[in-house]
């Protein structure tokens, strides 16, 4: 897997913000897609350098690779379907992509077209965000 190459697609689709401001959920969000929580020391009004914001995003990026491997064994898949698992942690939580459990299941079998469906058959595709499910079921119809 390209590391640097799902880092910057990631990016692409999280998009940029160099001050805080409200996510489709009405969620307090900062640079690619960073969720703002307590212990977080932003500022309302400030605005932060890509460079800084940059090395959240890293520790946000890491954290997501640490949190696919909780959930499935990652060098046992193809490296596109990594790169979902990954992009669905990083966007969703450890928790939240937890309760994909039927997608879970297709995931470890490396059952594409299931995957598909149940990414599909979710509110996250259907309320929130179905361009950039669109995108990671894209690039499991890559796997040939």
């Amino acid at each position: 897997m390209d590391i640097e190459k799902l880092k910057n697609t990631i990016k692409k689709n999280e998009g940029f913000r160099n001050k805080i401001y409200l996510d489709s959920l009405g969620k307090r969000t900062i640079g690619y897609g960073h969720l703002v929580v307590h212990e977080d020391d932003f500022s309302e009004s400030k605005e932060y350098t890509e460079q800084e914001l940059s090395s959240v995003f890293d520790k946000d990026f890491n954290k997501a690779i640490e949190g696919a491997n909780r959930l499935v064994d990652l060098d046992k898949l193809h490296e596109n379907i990594q790169e979902v698992v990954i992009e669905c942690v990083f966007v969703l939580g450890v928790t939240g992509f937890s309760r994909f459990k039927r997608c879970l299941v297709s995931i470890e079998q490396q059952d594409i077209q299931s995957i598909i469906k149940e990414l599909k058959d979710s509110r996250w595709y259907k309320n929130q965000a179905p361009n950039r499910v669109q995108h990671l079921c894209d690039t499991l119809e890559e796997i040939k």
